[in-house]
């Protein structure tokens, strides 16, 4: 998990390396899900919960044929999923599976019912380079501060769930060091999982794309630092993510520099270009389809509880 834009995705793939370990596309919805639905009471609850995690579009980009009454005799969420992620995961032939959806971190109390017991990797990056990748993306905040401050709000909120789960349960990897030194970074973090370093790790192994790809054809083959020019913010913008996360950047050592604070035009002009960007998005993304259908889903379930209620 992690800050969208903060090389999740890389860490995922390089894990996928490893001859144990497998992860599947983002889930994306889990924690809603689990709000909807809870734990199913009888074999019917069960079949309207495995329908609607089945349908989700996560989970439907997995391919999986698995029939929903083989899953109704479950009484458990986190049974279910579970058997769902180990389906795929034999698939895969692996005996090891992880999920990877960036903005769970903001949900790790839901994710810690739904994975009791599991380990979290958070993947950490300058709030400079995500804020300037975030901007050219059309799914994320629109302005400089919105970024900056999801960055901020996402760090925090992971770093202080974790304290909940114990020793040995979470690790921060810097993106960083990763694409400058990665075999001692993925060293380290084979170590937190208990499972041994493997060579073929420092190549990806990237899942089959449905989607559009925002990497070179280079990084499809190896780890790839970034290039300067991708975080091209000018000084006033780099002021401005300062002022948005400036003391949890001190924090973690990245140096934040001169702060600006927002005008009140700035802040009206903000609001409205994220709120178009974000309708924007909601008519144009590739996935509109499946993402509409799973909203139907859960609006169709809210109001069946209500009704129950």
């Amino acid at each position: 998990m992690g800050c969208p834009r903060s090389g999740t995705t890389l860490v995922r793939d390089l894990l996928r390396a490893h001859s144990r370990i497998t992860f599947p596309h983002e889930t994306r919805t889990l924690p809603r899900l689990l709000a909807v639905h809870g734990d199913p009471g009888d074999a019917a609850a069960a079949r309207r919960l495995a329908s609607d995690l089945m349908v989700a579009s996560g989970v439907r980009r997995w391919g999986l044929e698995l029939d929903v009454r083989s899953l109704e005799h479950h009484r458990s969420f986190s049974g279910m999923v579970r058997d769902v992620f180990a389906a795929w995961a034999a698939v895969e032939g692996k005996p090891r599976w992880g999920e990877k959806t960036p903005q769970y971190a903001l949900a790790l109390a839901a994710m810690e019912r739904i994975f009791p017991g599991a380990q979290v990797v958070h993947v950490i990056r300058d709030p400079r380079a995500v804020t300037a990748s975030m901007l050219r993306r059309p799914w994320g905040p629109a302005t400089v501060r919105s970024a900056a401050a999801a960055w901020r709000d996402t760090v925090e909120a992971a770093r202080r769930d974790s304290r909940r789960l114990g020793p040995g349960r979470y690790h921060e990897v810097r993106y960083e060091s990763l694409v400058q030194e990665p075999e001692p970074v993925l060293r380290e973090l084979c170590g937190f999982l208990r499972e041994r370093f493997e060579p073929a790790m420092l190549r990806p192994n990237r899942l089959a794309p449905d989607a559009p790809r925002t990497w070179s054809a280079l990084a499809e083959v190896r780890i790839v630092p970034p290039p300067l020019a991708e975080t091209p913010l000018g000084a006033r913008d780099r002021a401005a993510v300062a002022w948005a996360a400036g003391d949890l950047m001190q924090e973690l050592g990245y140096a934040p520099g001169p702060r600006q604070a927002p005008r009140l035009d700035e802040r009206i002009r903000d609001r409205v270009v994220d709120r178009a960007a974000s309708l924007r998005f909601r008519l144009t993304a590739w996935d509109r389809g499946p993402r509409l259908h799973e909203e139907i889903v859960f609006a169709r379930r809210r109001a069946r509880s209500r009704l129950r209620a």
